[in-house]
């Protein structure tokens, strides 16, 4: 393995974990405070973080995956 390839894939490697972990807690937050708020003054700014979180969520998840797909296929260049 050429030591450019090791050095981008182990930041990326490390990122999903750090990336995935948080932002799970902080939809999951978001999704109770929808359910438990019932304020009508922070209903749109409890919506607005739902909303923003998933939306993160899931440009965070597109970016990982994709890493995770141009990752696998640098290894299945050099096994063959």
């Amino acid at each position: 393995m050429p030591p450019e390839d090791s050095a981008k894939e182990t930041p990326l490697t490390l990122l999903n974990h750090d990336l995935r972990t948080p932002l799970a807690a902080v939809v999951g937050l978001a999704q109770v405070l929808e359910e438990e708020v019932s304020d009508p003054r922070l209903r749109p700014l409890v919506c607005l973080l739902r909303e923003s979180s998933d939306r993160l969520r899931g440009e965070v998840e597109h970016l990982l995956d994709h890493v995770d797909d141009d990752a696998a296929e640098r290894l299945a260049r050099r096994a063959a």
